[in-house]
């Protein structure tokens, strides 16, 4: 891929595509969509409850990649026990109820442009880099010499990752099924949980502001989570939400640190997306006649966040 007739406008579009993971959230959630709050009430909830066969489990029926992962990751095409979904908490984003919802096919295939180029430059170890993403295209070093402009800095690397990541899954690609994504998808969330800490926080905590990191990681394997129910994802997903669960403020939000004292409206948003993300999730379960999968205390979150804004 050659880079070079774009290399002026370079500083625009990874602006734009590093925000495309929210944007198509938002175009998910539109008129007649409803994937978020009205997923609960929807008759694919019953239905997969008997249909779903449990998670495969080891010793002591504890969870275990091993069935899944198979060589490397599960990016190779579907999985035999954890076939693709069209039933999940997050319905609306599929292609099919976005043209009901009356989003358009044009719309759809700027999307797709957009996403292509996100795969044509990540990097092989399934990071997209925030300062090198010009390094790569199409998995190959990039021989386009040329300077550019637009570079962000190393240390948020696992924050555009997961912004990457978000705009897959808010287009309903994840790393399952017979699709131009599944593999770029699967490096991605590899990726992720390769840098998550036994504490649960994504990536380094050696800028003031890694929350944002572990925000948008955690956005995106949460609903990675959500969108499969593979049991790969819901280890990391969990201590994900723990983590987010600890950092925060009594009785308040959340700012740049566990539980800092003081409180920031931009890092709460973010924070309260994976809850609410999380919270659509449970809902669906207990609505399906099963257990809520993800541990955590909805309610002091929400009243924490009511009470910060207030």
């Amino acid at each position: 891929m050659d880079d070079r007739a774009t290399t002026s406008r370079v500083s625009v579009l990874s602006y734009g595509l590093m925000v495309l993971g929210l944007a198509v959230l938002l175009v998910s959630t539109g008129p007649g969509a409803d994937d978020r709050q009205g997923a609960v009430e929807s008759s694919w909830i019953r239905a997969a409850a008997a249909d779903d066969d449990p998670p495969p489990s080891g010793k002591d029926g504890q969870e275990t990649d091993e069935p899944i992962l198979g060589k490397d990751f599960p990016f190779e095409g579907p999985s035999e026990r954890w076939p693709p979904r069209d039933r999940t908490p997050f319905p609306g984003r599929y292609a099919d109820a976005r043209h009901q919802a009356g989003n358009s096919r044009q719309a759809d295939e700027a999307v797709g442009r957009a996403l292509r180029w996100l795969a044509a430059h990540q990097s092989p170890d399934g990071r997209w880099e925030a300062g090198g993403f010009h390094h790569w295209c199409d998995g190959k070093p990039s021989r386009d010499e040329q300077p550019i402009d637009g570079q962000g800095k190393p240390l948020y690397d696992v924050g555009v990752t997961g912004l990457a990541l978000a705009a897959y899954l808010g287009a309903g690609y994840t790393n399952r099924g017979d699709h131009d994504f599944a593999k770029t998808v699967g490096r991605g969330l590899k990726y992720l949980k390769d840098v998550q800490d036994p504490e649960g926080c994504f990536g380094p905590r050696s800028t003031q502001q890694y929350a944002y990191n572990h925000a948008a990681a955690s956005l995106a394997m949460v609903e990675a989570y959500g969108m499969t129910g593979s049991p790969i994802f819901k280890g990391t997903a969990q201590r994900a939400v723990t983590f987010i669960t600890q950092a925060r403020n009594p009785y308040f939000a959340w700012r740049y640190g566990i539980k800092p004292g003081d409180n920031d409206t931009s890092i709460t948003g973010w924070m309260g997306s994976v809850a609410m993300s999380a919270r659509t999730i449970n809902a669906a379960a207990i609505e399906s006649g099963k257990p809520a999968p993800l541990v955590f205390e909805d309610t002091p979150i929400v009243d924490g966040i009511r009470n910060w804004l207030d």
